[in-house]
């Protein structure tokens, strides 16, 4: 598929009047490929932007985890101008509570790498879910293998918050009603229910059917989960990375945290053979380390075991050493090549 002929900037660009006369169409947006096809899809397909804008304001917004990889982030910044560019309301929303040990924010993290934070809204992310590194530091704790707790927390927490909030904004309230997002509940009751694009491709369905549950919460009622990729596009992740490549960005990496518990092994070898990773990989080895200490006698007095970093009683380090010899002879491009086209995060319904 090969289409770069630009949409109308016109129909993208963000106005007040614009959500409150049509309704909200909002990219919950990871930065990886999936989420990045949609956008594009956004921009030089017109004929899949008039069928899902409908008239409807288009926003974007990244919750970020506070441990994304470099190159996840240098993506980010240039899909940050680029909506600049046609006019689509960006948002990106980072804890701003600083770790024990750095004594960094996600904020003072971006500073640090010379990025413009001038952006970036910090009101967001709760005290207890800041970011991965200020909350593993709090309690010498790490993210569990296939648990949701992660996306839930630094994801769709603050992605749902801000979105009460930019309801109450538009609707012209004076205090948000943050409890049962009634600002939400009430913006949608005057327009249509807040869509919220998820970039889940064919070949993840039964995470969409995960993602698509009914809710408990009664404001959920006003927010209509959809996957075009899935739905409309019947893209699978090859097929995104083939949209991609026929745009004048090219086509981007996955979206992976630097600790994430759901790593394939092709990637845990990576760490160890990049030199430009390998930093990452030794700060996760004693981020364990003082975990599996901390928690060593409590486990015991529990009966229960002291899990490590991937989710069993093997260390990183043992891991790694499996790892090794099972790939010893892929070389580091294969290895490269399977990370780009599989990631490593997407076991979860999220």
């Amino acid at each position: 598929m090969k289409n770069t002929t630009a949409q109308n900037p016109m129909q993208l660009i963000w106005t007040n009047a614009k959500a409150l006369e049509q309704g909200i169409l909002a990219l919950s947006f990871g930065a990886g490929q999936d989420s990045t096809t949609i956008l594009y899809q956004l921009v030089y397909n017109p004929a899949f932007a008039l069928e899902k804008l409908q008239g409807r304001a288009l926003i974007v917004i990244f919750c970020d985890t506070g441990n994304e990889r470099k190159e996840v982030y240098e993506h980010l910044w240039m899909i940050k101008d680029l909506c600049a560019a046609y006019g689509i309301k960006f948002v990106h929303l980072a804890g701003n509570i600083k770790s024990k040990k750095t004594k960094h924010s996600t904020v003072d993290f971006h500073q640090a790498k010379g990025r413009d934070t001038d952006h970036i809204i910090t009101a967001f992310h709760t005290s207890a879910s800041n970011s991965l590194q200020a909350k593993n530091e709090s309690n010498d704790s790490l993210p569990v293998r296939n648990n949701p707790s992660c996306t839930s927390n630094l994801k769709i927490l603050p992605f749902y918050r801000y979105m009460n909030s930019l309801c109450a904004e538009l609707l012209g309230k004076e205090k948000v009603r943050d409890h049962g997002k009634r600002d939400l509940v009430e913006f949608c009751g005057h327009t249509r229910k807040l869509e919220v694009m998820i970039g889940f491709a064919v070949g993840e369905e039964k995470r969409m059917e995960g993602a698509s549950k009914d809710q408990p919460q009664k404001w959920w009622q006003s927010v209509e989960k959809t996957f075009p990729l899935i739905t409309d596009l019947q893209l699978d992740r090859n097929g995104c990375i083939a949209f991609m490549e026929s745009t004048p960005h090219g086509a981007c990496g996955p979206s992976m945290c630097k600790m994430c518990p759901n790593i394939t092994k092709q990637t845990l070898v990576l760490m160890w053979r990049l030199k430009e990773r390998r930093n990452d990989l030794l700060d996760w080895i004693r981020a364990e380390r003082r975990k599996l200490n901390t928690w060593a006698p409590i486990q015991a007095e529990k009966g229960a075991t002291n899990i490590a970093a991937l989710g069993s009683s093997k260390t990183l380090v043992e891991e790694l050493r499996l790892a090794l010899e099972k790939f010893e002879d892929v070389s580091t491009e294969d290895l490269l090549e399977h990370e780009f086209r599989n990631g490593h995060c997407i076991s979860t319904g999220y």
